[in-house]
């Protein structure tokens, strides 16, 4: 499957009112995050939606823990790769530590994204150095997890060159169609 996102070259005026339900509250968090005359109402009290809103409001230097979301640590490390100028180490519980993220940082890293890890394992914590993205077109193969596609999309209109993204399978397609 592919899918092209161009990148935004207008300013986007829009209000929304999400359901109550952290998967759309997420996604909304990080689009306003990203285009701050979005307004959202309606937004998830869900735990994992009030770290997402307090991680993407960060200062832009330093340590931030997430939690134990999954969403959240993968959402604000797309978010977190695109603000130019940022430095910022991003990590979470123990078990959220040790769940797949170095699918979602190599495709970074390869549209021009500056992010390592704290340790020599290939898990967060990570450090994240902000820069506006190249974008381009990438091709992901079996994706294990719909929320690195879906941090990919998010982000996207803010690349330089917009995204083309290519994947041969990926598990919870749904969300996809969500986002």
């Amino acid at each position: 499957m592919e899918m092209e996102l161009p990148k935004i070259t207008q300013p986007i005026q829009a209000e929304f009112e999400l359901p109550l339900s952290k998967s759309m509250a997420n996604r909304g968090l990080l689009l306003a995050a990203i285009f701050p005359e979005i307004t959202l109402t309606g937004i998830s009290t869900a735990k994992d939606s009030v770290l997402l809103r307090e991680t993407l409001d960060a200062y832009a230097h330093g340590e931030v823990h997430v939690g134990a979301g999954g969403t959240t640590l993968r959402f604000a490390t797309a978010y977190w790769a695109t603000r130019e100028g940022s430095s910022i180490t991003l990590g979470g519980t123990t078990e959220l530590n040790q769940r797949p993220i170095a699918p979602l940082v190599d495709a970074l890293n390869a549209l021009g994204a500056e992010i390592t890890y704290a340790n020599t394992r290939a898990q967060a914590p990570l450090h994240i150095k902000g820069h506006q993205l190249q974008g381009g077109s990438l091709h992901l193969g079996h994706v294990k997890s719909s929320q690195f596609v879906t941090a990919l999309m998010l982000i996207a209109p803010t690349m330089r060159d917009g995204l083309r993204l290519e994947w041969d399978s990926v598990v919870s397609q749904p969300y996809l169609v969500m986002t």
